[in-house]
C-alpha cells in the first residue's frame, strides 16, 4: 500500500508541476477583432479579380457590355435590352446568361478546367 500511494503522489505532484508551467489563458478582447480582410483574403480576392477581368476582356464586345451592365452596374434585363437596342428582356438575359456562363469556364484555375 505504501507503494501505491508514494505512486499516487508522484503523479499529482508531476500534473501540479506540468499545470504551473501552462501559461494562463485570457480570453480574447473584442477589440482584437477587425473587420478588415485578412492577407489571405486580400490575395484570394485580387486574383479572382484579376481572372473575372482576363475573362471579360475575351468576350465579344457585345457580351463584355451586357456583363459590365448587368454585373458591375446592376441594371435589370429591361434596362440591358433597351441601352443595347436588343429585341427584348429575354434576348438580354439569355445573352448575359451566356455571357456569365462561358466566364465562369474562363475563371477557373488551369488545373480545374476541362480539356
Amino acid at each position: 500500500m505504501a507503494y501505491l500511494r508514494s505512486i499516487l503522489l508522484n503523479l499529482v505532484r508531476d500534473e501540479a508541476r506540468r499545470v504551473s508551467r501552462r501559461p494562463e489563458q485570457e480570453e480574447m478582447g473584442e477589440d482584437l477583432a477587425t473587420s478588415e480582410p485578412s492577407p489571405l483574403e486580400v490575395a484570394v480576392g485580387r486574383e479572382a479579380l484579376e481572372r473575372y477581368d482576363a475573362a471579360l476582356a475575351k468576350l465579344s464586345e457585345e457580351q463584355h457590355e451586357a456583363v459590365v451592365l448587368r454585373v458591375e452596374m446592376g441594371y435589370t434585363y429591361a434596362q440591358i435590352a433597351e441601352a443595347m437596342a436588343l429585341a427584348s428582356t429575354d434576348s438580354a438575359r439569355m445573352m448575359v446568361t451566356r455571357a456569365i456562363a462561358r466566364m465562369g469556364r474562363l475563371m477557373r484555375p488551369p488545373e480545374f478546367r476541362r480539356g
